[in-house]
């Protein structure tokens, strides 16, 4: 009767370069064999890019890269990203090796065993939301409160007025509208003293 009998072995991240062997013995009452395998274990970088977190917020979004060597021997990865020409404007992060039209690479070179590299990087807008809102509030200062006509009443005498004597009250009327207000009406409402 013939059996398999089958066993996974999984090398360790970083494990040496070098040649390994297996030694399988099989023992049935008086009868022992036993059974190598040799195997090579290149030196080599082994890189790897984690999983992308992509974080969208309110005025734009983050993204994060990890790079790790797995391997046993140095080595280097080149990460390449699409930003618009708009986003590069609001781009803050690490600094890319080289930047041109919407390609940002990032070379990441002599990454020894173990190592892991974090690249990341945000867009933000809040700079271009705040400018606009400037923008907005500066228009309607000039269009709404500059260009009015505005009128001002005061009391013309400067002294304490007494129950029952006299005054005299200013009126102060201003166009700042920019055009004629030829039908303008004023109207006052003069209270007992």
């Amino acid at each position: 009767k013939t059996k398999v009998v089958e066993k996974t072995f999984v090398l360790p991240a970083q494990t040496t370069a070098g040649e390994y062997v297996i030694t399988a013995r099989l023992a049935y009452q008086d009868t022992a064999r036993e059974l190598e395998t040799k195997f090579l274990v290149a030196e080599r970088a082994v890189i790897r890019k984690g999983a992308i977190d992509y974080t969208p917020f309110a005025t734009g979004y983050s993204k994060t890269v990890t790079i790790a060597n797995l391997g046993n021997k140095a080595g280097e990865y080149t990460l390449k990203e699409t930003i618009s020409n708009f986003d590069s404007i609001f781009y803050s992060g690490t600094e890319p090796t080289s930047a041109s039209d919407s390609e940002y690479v990032w070379k990441v070179a002599n990454l020894k065993p173990g190592d892991i590299v974090t690249i990341s990087y945000k867009v933000d807008y809040t700079p271009l939301i705040l400018f606009l809102l400037a923008i907005l509030l500066f228009s309607w200062y000039i269009l709404v409160k500059l260009r009015t006509v505005r009128l001002t009443k005061f009391i013309m005498q400067r002294r304490v007025i007494e129950e029952g004597a006299e005054f005299t009250i200013g009126l102060d009327v201003k166009n700042a509208s920019g055009s004629n207000a030829d039908e303008a009406v004023v109207r006052d409402f003069v209270p007992p003293v």
